[in-house]
Parts: C-alpha cells; structure tokens; sequence
C-alpha cells in the first residue's frame, strides 16, 4: 500500500548554522552533512564528522538512533543523498543542508525506509516533487505528501536482509578484482 510520508515520519529540517560550519577540536558536539553519508547509506563514524563548540543549544535535529537522514539539495544527475543513522550518540546534529527523517509509526522500518528512497524509483519520486532548475531542492510540505510504498513488515525485514546481502556480495567483487589486480601487478613487476 502507498501511505503520504507525514504518516509515517516526522520531518525535522536540520539546524541552520550563522555562516560555514567552523571545526572546533575542543568542541562537544558533532555536525551531520551532506558529504558524511557513505555510499552505503550510512552515516560515517562519529570520529570523522565535524566537531564544534555551542554554549547551549536545543534543537530537534539532534539524531537519534535510527533517524534517516535525507539531502534537501540535489541534481538530476546526481540524486539525493540518503542515509541511516544507526549509532547511539546524542550530541550530533543534522546540518541546514538536511532533513531528519524520524519514524513515529512502528509499521515502518527506517532502514527500509533508507533504502527505498536511495532505489532508482524513490529517487523518482524525489525528483518529482523538487523545485529549481539545476540544483533540485526538496520542499518540506511536498516531502510530507510523498507517497512511499509500505509493504508489512516482515516483507520489509526481507528486502532489508535481500540488500544487506547484495551489498556484501559487492563488497567480495570488489575485494576479489583488487586482489586479482595486486596479483597482476606483482606477476609484472617481478619479470626478470
């Protein structure tokens, strides 16, 4: 069945940041961007984001375990970036540049959720709900009219695991050519 995303989820816009993100080392907390998700639908380690120092803040895009993260910005070409977050830190924040996409509804898995919109067809249905000519954004009040198919639940755990499973076969393709490649070099390099 195909539910309007609202139904579903809560769509928190990241935090606006006064001018560029600044690192700062001794800062407590961490920032989420566009460019810390990974290829495959995860946000990168804790470690690797940006950290920065704030007196106070409250904020509603403080991740929490589980919230999906969508880009706002993206191109036809390109697409828009999505990925899980699915560690247990409180302190890191989801930029301007992002969307906090928080399941409320337990009859949607947020990993499933990830993994749809990163699919050929939820980045259609993306792209036909942006505005802009080359940089595509994506509107918060037409996001939450998006309709996303919802399968029960357990459909959803097997296409989860159906992925997770393509995902790690090409990880051993890939593994397996540079092996084959480093084996190809050594054969050469070591011609008498």
């Amino acid at each position: 069945m195909q539910y309007n995303f609202k139904k579903f989820t809560s769509i928190i816009s990241g935090y606006s940041f006064r001018g560029a993100v600044i690192s700062d080392i001794a800062g407590g907390f961490r920032v989420a961007q566009v460019r810390d998700i990974t290829d495959t639908q995860k946000l990168v380690d804790r470690d690797l984001l940006t950290p920065v120092a704030f007196d106070h803040l409250e904020s509603e895009a403080f991740l929490q375990h589980n919230d999906v993260l969508l880009s706002t910005r993206g191109t036809e070409t390109g697409g828009f970036r999505v990925g899980l977050y699915d560690g247990h830190a409180t302190n890191i924040i989801a930029s301007s540049a992002l969307y906090v996409l928080r399941i409320k509804d337990d009859k949607l898995l947020s990993e499933y959720l990830t993994y749809y919109l990163s699919s050929n067809r939820g980045q259609r249905a993306l792209q036909q709900i942006t505005s802009g000519s080359t940089i595509k954004v994506i509107l918060k009040k037409e996001l939450e009219q998006l309709k996303i198919p919802v399968p029960p639940i357990e459909a959803q755990k097997h296409i989860i695991e159906a992925i997770k499973n393509i995902h790690e076969q090409k990880d051993l393709i890939n593994r397996k050519k540079e092996l084959l490649e480093n084996i190809s070099t050594f054969i050469l390099d070591n011609i008498q």
